[in-house]
Parts: structure tokens; sequence; C-alpha cells
């Protein structure tokens, strides 16, 4: 029972951890999108955004495993 609050609660810190990045990698997407060009942000700048700040851990563990080779 003990082990499997442990895990819990390491998967609760990961999540966490995980929505923070993504909050901080959104506000920076919409920050260079404010910051440059038009200074608009359009439709499609909102998905990348999104999109980016979703994925960044898959980027990440795909730039380790590819320097690792």
């Amino acid at each position: 029972m003990a082990r499997r609050h442990g895990s819990a609660r390491y998967w609760r810190a990961l999540v966490l951890i995980y929505l923070g990045g993504v909050s901080l990698d959104f506000a920076w997407h919409l920050h260079f999108y404010l910051t440059t060009g038009d200074r608009e942000i359009e439709a499609f700048e909102w998905v990348s955004a999104v999109q980016a700040s979703l994925f960044w851990p898959l980027d990440l563990a795909a730039q380790l495993i590819l320097a690792l080779r």
C-alpha cells in the first residue's frame, strides 16, 4: 500500500511539472507572436502554440535519443 501511495505521488508530481511546462511554453509562444511581426495572433498561431506546448516532452525525448546514437 505504501508503494502504491508513493507511485501516485510521483505521477501527480510529474503531471504537475508537465502542466507547468505546457503553460510556460504556451505563454512563451504567445509572447513571441505578440512581439514580432504584425503584433497580432492569427488562428494558425494559436494552433501552433498549443501543439508545440503539448508535445515539448516528446521533442526533448527525441532529441536525447538522437544525441545518444
